[in-house]
């Protein structure tokens, strides 16, 4: 039966660990102490064959009683198991392992690792117990030999000189009476010098003291081993491991065994620093056996997966599989390994509480003396914090595109819509007030004015920046929105509302709540174009309190306003329910979606403090639901209605590269009063200017002209005449800006496309400040 001895001054924790190993290993004898010198004792008289020791305790702590069971020869040889509250103690555990603590457990104990250490602790005490008799029986032997051999000095000195080990015999004060040919080679010497010298000569650990105590042992115990250092004879050092024994027959001879462990102490202090290594490494360490069980973990895997070591001690790695790669993949990578070749690549796993994490990994086999695999080491890197990053740079470089994009189209666009909303409030100037086709002209600028705004917010969308919101009640937005779908899509799909004209108000870009609807709606359109169906549009107002928003815990409890569009169409796949507000994600086939839809919408409601969310079943249609912070705000901004345009007199110089634009431009400030003269290009419109700068009253130009840009005929209209008002117009451009233009002294700055009043009112204001 194996003894086990327990020292903990905790009397609850000896009970709860003797129940504990009784339980689990039946077949050992448990005994205990409360205290370090208490257990000494014990180990001396009771010799066990384990011992568990705890850290913390008062008066003598378990790294000193450690000590002191390792230095007494009597006990020495009994493996110790340290139990220590902090796990992640490194300093802790070199100390212990320093003083001679064969293996450490960490508080809260676990029953696997425990009987594991335990066990381990008995296996190695045989073996060790099984050596030290067969090297005691060859040392015995050894100075039986020498003893029967001792008057015949021929063989004695065979014996000395042909031992691998270093070999003394001195008398009680440490003087060198024989000494063999290995400690000659051992330590520089020869023969003769070394018997001139005392033991603490060469010996640098060993004091006086220490001699004594040493002498002490050998009569007490009849050996005494222990690990020191000796001086060569060129002054360098070498670790030694020396056994005494009394010389057979004699009380003033000791015979000494010595062994040169310098080889030995540096690969021990080099696998200290590997050790050391891997535990703190940041990336997960894993060694498997054969047949790719886990025999190996080390902290940093722990902190990845979530699986403490005990867990997965024995498993296959399968645990952590996600179901993102194939067989085929894991066949290759098998395959890889067991031919003793390197695999690398990328993976996808799964920690214990099912969150995914992508890895790079690179599995090495590990192969003994005769080429065999034997093992298996794998070193992986979580990289998901660093895909992320990758994927929020993409998204950026998205945004620049869009951008990029945006600002290549949106001065041709507004030009094209210059030409439509200035052509058609001509037509409706024209018209009788009575007449039906000032209605449907009033709809042309509506609709016109609606994508200008749409191409404003094109822009601030790429380059997110913030638009200006008002308090807007969204009812009357939808509803007219609505009207507008309903001309653009067929009768079989019916439209459905279920709108509270007093669902609240909130702060927003009227025009932002189009693109909203007009968006989800498209969407709903194209999921029931082949088929037909229902859309459902819905609004009513919502409070929420903090359980309603447990799935937005950024979101404040309140009133909210809940818009709903539905549909009965095909309905989404889950597969890729949570990508469909990715930017540039679709499903829709070339020409019918940009995949920019969606992630407009979710832009443009996040921005507001508000969510969008989306249940979508297949064949049973999909439902967003989008909800909206409401203001206390009953005032809303009032509805202007159509005022004249002021008029003029004065002359302006028109120029602008565009001959449609041109040509409206002059008809339109001609209705005004104005006198025009218009030129096509910037160098024309320089001449002119030079030869009669006096003529002019005002200049208007494009900025995106051939040649010389608006802000450079500005700037040389203003050499010839600092006084001339100046109004620069632009669709777009990343080169000037309002603040820019006015500090270079142009008076007037104007985004096309431009309404009538709109200039009217500006060129009154700029001629004012003259």
């Amino acid at each position: 039966m194996q003894k086990i001895l327990a020292i903990d001054d905790k009397k609850d924790n000896l009970t709860t660990l003797s129940a504990l190993l009784a339980n689990l290993m039946p077949d050992c004898l448990v005994s205990t102490a409360l205290s370090g010198r208490e257990g000494i004792e014990k180990a001396g008289t009771g010799q066990p064959d384990v011992i568990l020791l705890d850290v913390k305790m008062p008066d003598m702590d378990g790294f000193e009683t450690c000590r002191r069971l390792k230095t007494d020869p009597n006990t020495s040889a009994i493996p110790i198991i340290m139990i220590t509250a902090i796990k992640t103690d490194l300093q802790c555990r070199i100390k212990g392992l320093d003083l001679g603590a064969d293996a450490f457990l960490a508080k809260p104990i676990d029953e696997v690792e425990l009987v594991a250490q335990v066990k381990v602790a008995l296996r190695i005490k045989n073996a060790e117990d099984a050596l030290r008799r067969e090297r005691d029986s060859l040392e015995q032997m050894v100075a039986e030999r020498t003893r029967e051999l001792w008057e015949s000095e021929e063989q004695h000195r065979i014996i000395l000189q042909t031992a691998m080990d270093g070999f003394w015999i001195t008398d009680t004060q440490g003087r060198l009476l024989k000494v063999n040919q290995s400690y000659c080679k051992m330590s520089g010497y020869h023969e003769q010098e070394l018997l001139t010298f005392n033991f603490s000569d060469l010996d640098k650990l060993v004091g006086e003291g220490d001699m004594a105590a040493h002498i002490e042992n050998v009569l007490r115990f009849g050996e005494d081993r222990f690990e020191s250092q000796h001086r060569r004879k060129d002054g360098t050092l070498f670790d030694v491991q020396i056994s005494v024994k009394l010389q057979p027959g004699t009380e003033d001879c000791f015979v000494s065994f010595i062994q040169d462990i310098t080889e030995r102490k540096r690969l021990e202090s080099e696998r200290q620093i590997l050790i050391t290594a891997v535990e703190q490494a940041p990336v997960a360490i894993a060694i498997t056996d054969r047949e790719g069980l886990l025999q190996y973990v080390n902290p940093a895997f722990e902190k990845i997966t979530g699986y403490s070591g005990a867990e997965v001690n024995g498993q296959n790695p399968r645990i952590l599989k996600s179901g993102r790669q194939n067989q085929p993949f894991y066949a290759d990578l098998w395959k890889t390994i067991a031919d003793g070749r390197i695999w690398k690549g990328r993976m996808t796993n799964k920690r214990k509480d099912g969150s995914l994490y992508v890895e790079d990994a690179i599995i090495s086999p590990v192969v003994d003396g005769c080429g065999r695999v034997i093992n298996f080491v794998s070193i992986k890197r979580d990289i998901t914090a660093e895909m992320d990053m990758e994927n929020t740079l993409r998204h950026v470089q998205k945004m620049e595109a869009i951008g990029t994009l945006a600002g290549g189209i949106a001065h041709d666009f507004n030009n094209i819509l210059g030409a439509i909303i200035g052509y058609a409030e001509m037509i409706r100037d024209d018209a009788l007030a009575v007449s039906a086709s000032v209605q449907d002209i009033n709809q042309v600028l509506k609709a016109g004015n609606r994508a200008k705004e749409l191409v404003k917010q094109i822009l601030a969308f790429s380059r997110q920046e913030e638009t200006e919101r008002i308090p807007v009640q969204p009812a009357t937005i939808i509803k007219e929105a609505l009207k507008l779908l309903r001309a653009s899509i067929p009768t079989t799909i019916a439209i459905q509302q279920d709108i509270d004209p007093e669902a609240g108000t909130i702060l927003a870009d009227p025009t932002q709540i189009h693109q909203i609807l007009m968006n989800l709606c498209t969407n709903a359109f194209h999921a029931m174009e082949m088929h037909g169906g229902t859309l459902t549009v819905g609004l009513h107002k919502k409070c929420h309190s903090r359980e309603d928003l447990g799935g937005n815990p950024d979101i404040p409890p309140g009133n909210y306003l809940q818009l709903s569009i539905s549909d009965s169409g095909e309905g989404i796949a889950p597969e890729i329910l949570d990508k469909i507000f990715d930017p540039f994600f679709t499903t829709k086939e070339v020409g019918k979606g940009t995949g920019m839809g969606l992630s407009m919408v979710h832009g443009i409601v996040r921005s507001y403090g508000g969510y969008i969310t989306c249940d979508s079943r297949l064949r049973q249609g999909t439902v967003f639901q989008i909800t909206l912070p409401t203001v206390e705000q009953h005032t809303l901004q009032e509805i202007e209605w159509p005022q004249p345009s002021p008029f003029g007199t004065e002359h302006i110089l028109l120029v602008d590269d565009e001959e449609i634009l041109l040509q409206i431009g002059q008809m339109m400030l001609q209705r005004l009063g104005y006198r025009v003269t218009s030129r096509m290009s910037s160098l024309e419109a320089l001449t002119t200017f030079q030869n009669e700068p006096k003529k002019f009253d005002l200049v208007l130009c494009d900025q995106t002209m051939p040649g010389m840009t608006g802000e450079d005929l500005s700037r040389r209209l203003l050499q010839i005449r600092p006084d001339i008002p100046i109004i620069l117009c632009t669709g777009y451009s990343s080169l000037i800006s309002e603040t820019k233009a006015m500090a270079m002294g142009i008076k007037g700055f104007a985004m096309k496309p431009l309404a009538q009043k709109d200039i009217a009112v500006l060129i009154r204001q700029v001629l004012g400040k003259v």
